[in-house]
């Protein structure tokens, strides 16, 4: 049975951060340093900085045209109101191009920690089928049961992944050198950049926090509870990048660059950083420690997609908020997973070039395009009256508009590179 909107459970600010900053850290956040690293750490932290900030605009511009619509408004409803056919059709294919995508790779690096523990706890390696089938059912079922209960259990997992990645960073072991920490090549810094775009992407998930969240129809508190959201990844990158940058050489930034590690197999990258601590009982310590932190990343980041990904669908055919819980979710949860978990069984073999390159253009449209043509529509053409989250008019969307199509440029010469 359907609840009134007024009865569902709604979220803080902090347990809706958390789901912004889950959406946001996933496994993949461990190769930033990598992609950073041949550029320095001070060039690492202005290129992060910048990049956080385009994506909070980005999401300032998007929720100032969320908060128009009734909740549970998605993407879709969204644009086919102010975009018509073809933004409609763009919004919807680039954000299920990259929810299917992230989300197969949650599951696969979800898949390989069971993979290891089983190993490990019981001299036993199931097939990789049903540790996926496993991992899908597991942390999918939850997503299941309602947006209030993946609220709560993310939130959980979540102080768990910065448990664990406080261990990792800050465990007695690793040694930062300042001489490390000093190099400097700024021109290589912009290959970054997109992988970066991936690190803070959380614009799918914004309109499910927004109508998740209890303070959704208080514009400063809205700006905060994005704030708040995006400033959590911009400190754990912050912090990762000191620690592999100041604490690894040069030499091996490149090699792990070159080979695409923490890329592609992104647990790998803790046996070689295991290299250079110099006690082998503090580095068993934090290879667990890392490895914990991987899985927490993928289970929250999995967790996060999963419901914005079951609202999209909700939204797309058209399912009133109210009765998005019970025997209507099930076909919802089915098209969340089901696509995810057989393109994970692949997901090595989606890792081309590429494919890469046709995921980075969709966050692009979706971190930068969509939003600045929803507000364009919304303020100037169809002249609804507003509240601007993102301050500064028509001359911070020119310049929002400027650093996208500069982004457009990175993202093609990082594909050729």
């Amino acid at each position: 049975m359907s609840q009134p909107v007024s009865q569902i459970k709604k979220g803080t600010l902090l347990s809706c951060a958390f789901l912004i900053a889950g959406d946001c850290i996933g496994a993949g956040f461990i190769g930033v340093p990598v992609m950073t690293g041949p550029a320095g750490f001070w060039p690492a932290t202005l290129i992060t900085l910048i990049t956080g900030l385009y994506v909070v605009a980005g999401g300032l511009l998007y929720l100032e045209a969320i908060q128009i619509h009734p909740d549970g408004a998605n993407i879709t409803s969204i644009c086919r109101r102010h975009l018509g056919i073809f933004g409609t059709y763009l919004g919807a294919i680039t954000l299920i191009l990259m929810n299917y995508y992230f989300l197969g790779a949650f599951i696969n690096v979800g898949a390989r920690f069971l993979e290891g523990y089983s190993t490990q706890i019981w001299n036993y390696t199931p097939s990789y089928p049903l540790l996926t089938f496993l991992c899908a059912t597991l942390f999918g079922g939850i997503i299941l049961i309602g947006t209030y209960v993946t609220d709560r259990v993310n939130f959980i997992l979540f102080v768990g992944l910065l448990a664990t990645l406080l261990i990792t960073i800050f465990g007695k072991g690793v040694q930062v050198k300042v001489e490390n920490l000093q190099q400097e090549s700024w021109y290589l810094v912009f290959f970054a950049v997109p992988l970066l775009l991936a690190a803070f992407n959380c614009q799918t998930i914004l309109p499910t926090v927004f109508s998740h969240y209890k303070e959704r129809r208080n514009p400063k508190k809205v700006r905060a509870l994005l704030l708040v959201g995006l400033s959590i990844p911009f400190v754990v990158y912050l912090a990762w990048q000191w620690v592999v940058i100041g604490s690894t050489p040069i030499s091996w930034l490149w090699r792990a660059y070159e080979v695409g590690i923490p890329t592609r197999e992104g647990i790998s990258l803790g046996e070689l950083f295991a290299d250079y601590y110099p006690s082998k009982k503090n580095m068993l310590l934090i290879q667990k420690s890392f490895h914990l932190t991987t899985f927490f990343a993928a289970v929250t980041s999995l967790l996060v997609l999963g419901i914005a990904t079951v609202d999209f669908f909700a939204d797309l055919f058209r399912i009133p908020v109210e009765k998005r819980d019970g025997r209507k979710r099930i076909p919802l949860f089915l098209l969340t997973i089901l696509p995810p978990t057989l393109i994970s069984f692949q997901f090595p073999l989606l890792f081309g070039n590429l494919f890469n390159g046709i995921i980075g253009t969709c966050i692009i449209v979706f971190l930068g395009i969509i939003p600045l043509w929803l507000v364009i529509q919304i303020r100037y053409l169809e002249k609804i009256p507003t509240i601007p989250l993102l301050p500064g008019g028509k001359g911070t969307l020119w310049v929002f508009g400027i650093l996208t199509f500069f982004l457009f440029y990175l993202e093609g010469v990082a594909l050729i590179q």
